[in-house]
């Protein structure tokens, strides 16, 4: 997930839901997510030395509950986060894929898996750190949405 102010898209989900005092159902699930500054892909873009078939990631990739804290870190509240077991979770997934829900098992099974990528080959042509965090970024990102509330919309 790219991030960095003006973000659009499930960043700006998850933001909503959290600043509208709903709990994160999904504490029980650690899966982690890389993510990809803004700012830390400007660095790469002046590269001529970058070759083919690396990934670009930060360096440390976050679970969603990590994401939810830091969201609410920024908004000032306390994290909100729900540590239904796993079975119960999926039974509702079960529940509401039969009534067309938007947690339903397919989206559910999205929203808990692993996606990271190795940085490694890029961090060797670099030979240096990125000069921002996923964690510093994010809460960056989060407090555009505060202050500019109009770019936080996932449609423009």
């Amino acid at each position: 997930m790219t991030h960095g102010k003006g973000n659009k898209g499930n960043l700006n989900f998850l933001f909503a839901i959290i600043k509208n005092g709903i709990p994160y159902p999904l504490g029980a699930f650690n899966n982690k997510r890389s993510f990809l500054s803004v700012s830390n892909l400007c660095e790469l873009i002046h590269r001529k030395d970058i070759f083919t078939g690396i990934y670009v990631a930060d360096d440390d990739p976050l679970a969603t509950t990590e994401v939810v804290k830091i969201i609410s870190s920024a908004l000032k509240r306390r994290a909100r986060i729900w540590l239904l077991t796993q079975n119960i979770t999926v039974s509702f997934a079960e529940i509401g894929k039969l009534f067309h829900r938007p947690l339903a098992t397919k989206c559910l099974k999205k929203i808990i898996t692993d996606f990271v990528v190795s940085n490694e080959k890029i961090k060797a042509v670099l030979h240096k750190d990125f000069p921002i965090t996923s964690r510093q970024e994010i809460f960056e990102t989060i407090e555009s949405f505060i202050e500019y509330p109009q770019i936080k919309k996932a449609d423009g």
